[in-house]
C-alpha cells in the first residue's frame, strides 16, 4: 500500500512539474509571435515616425511626421495621414498631395517621389516598407 501511494504521488509532483514547466515556457514566448507567423508580423505592432517632405511648384518645403505602425507601406502612411487619397494610395498612382494637383496632360507637371537623398526611388509608394527615421519626399515637377 505504501509503495503505491508513493508512486502516485511521484506520478502527480511529475505531472505538476511538467505542467509548471509547460506554463513557464509558454510564459516566456507569450511576447514573441508564433514561428509560423512573417517578421513583418511581429513589428507591426510597434509605432513608428518616418518624415515625409514636399517641395511644391514654387520650391516650399513642408516636413511632416508620418505616425504609423512598422511594416507599413508608405502608400498606407501616406493615406492614414490624409496627404494622398486612399484611392491614390490603392492604385500607388499619385497627382494629389497634400492638397496640391499636378496635370501632366495640362501642363506636363507630376509628383516625383525621392529618398533622403533627394534620389528619385526605383519603386512606388506601394512597395517601400517604412521603418522609425525613413525620409522620403515628393518634388512637384513640370515638363
Amino acid at each position: 500500500m505504501k509503495k503505491m501511494n508513493f508512486n502516485r504521488i511521484s506520478a502527480l509532483v511529475a505531472a505538476a512539474l511538467a505542467a509548471v514547466c509547460l506554463m513557464v515556457g509558454c510564459g516566456s514566448a507569450s511576447s514573441a509571435q508564433p514561428a509560423s507567423k512573417p517578421a513583418s508580423s511581429v513589428s507591426a505592432q510597434q509605432q513608428i515616425t518616418a518624415t515625409l517632405k514636399i517641395t511644391d511648384k514654387d520650391g516650399a518645403v513642408t516636413e511632416m511626421a508620418l505616425n504609423t505602425t512598422a511594416g507599413a507601406t508608405l502608400a498606407q502612411a501616406l493615406a492614414d495621414a490624409g496627404v494622398i487619397s486612399k484611392e491614390e494610395a490603392d492604385s500607388g498612382f499619385v497627382t494629389v498631395v497634400n492638397g496640391i494637383a499636378t496635370d501632366y496632360n495640362a501642363d506636363k507637371s507630376w509628383w516625383g517621389l525621392v529618398d533622403a537623398e533627394g534620389q528619385m526611388t526605383p519603386v512606388g509608394i506601394s512597395d517601400i516598407t517604412l521603418n522609425a527615421g525613413d525620409v522620403y519626399g515628393f518634388v512637384y515637377n513640370i515638363g
